[in-house]
């Protein structure tokens, strides 16, 4: 097992731009690329049967990103997040097992987001406000293993809501996440009886209450 690591190094270029359109509906477009050179990535594998973190070769990561949001009437916003990453290594890495070609591990292709969210007053001093997150994560690719190939993480897609009323500096809100109970996991990894999965949060609810003090 090694038993240190280099430090790494990243070569990023990257081109955007940002546009707003105050008369429909203050609609503005957030669009950017991007082109990654990885040096020395540091990653995690298993080494004689341990985890360790090792220097692996170089990787190539090319991406997107679109960002949109609105206001079409008063108190309703809207907004999509879309995210695009082809990650890859650029050379064989026989220390983690991984030749050139080979995804990175935890970067899904895609992911995305659609939020909707709608104020109002309910009198003069209090107010509501409803909303709705829709977010999809692509599949993705566990780490890099000696002994085999990667394990495929399953897409998952979670519904978030809330719901919230606010008066002056206070704010009590109520937090519904991964409405529909999906079940995801956040890593998928080897284990003395088998395979395990690292489950993401299943259905959560919560209350928050706060209290600006100033």
């Amino acid at each position: 097992m090694p038993e240190t690591y280099k430090p790494d190094s990243l070569v990023s270029y990257e081109m955007g731009a940002k546009t707003e359109w105050p008369e429909l509906g203050h609609l503005t477009l957030d669009a950017a690329g991007y082109h990654i050179i990885w040096t020395n990535i540091q990653m995690e594998t298993l080494v004689d049967g341990l985890g360790a973190a090792v220097n692996a070769s170089k990787a190539l990561i090319d991406g997107a990103q679109l960002s949109v949001s609105a206001l079409p009437v008063r108190g309703l916003s809207l907004a999509l997040d879309i995210g695009y990453q082809h990650a890859r290594l650029a050379e064989d890495a026989p220390i983690i097992g991984g030749v050139a070609g080979d995804t990175l591990p935890a970067v899904p292709r895609f992911n995305g987001a659609v939020r909707a969210d709608y104020r109002w007053p309910i009198t003069t001093a209090l107010n509501g406000s409803l909303g709705a997150t829709l977010r999809y994560i692509d599949a993705e690719e566990s780490d890099f293993l000696l002994a085999g190939d990667q394990y495929r993480i399953p897409a998952v897609r979670l519904l978030d809501v809330r719901a919230q009323l606010e008066m002056g500096r206070a704010s009590l809100s109520l937090v519904a996440k991964n409405v529909t109970n999906e079940v995801g996991y956040s890593s998928i990894a080897p284990g003395p009886d088998g395979v395990y999965g690292y489950r993401i949060p299943p259905r959560t609810i919560g209350l928050y209450f706060q209290q600006e003090l100033r």
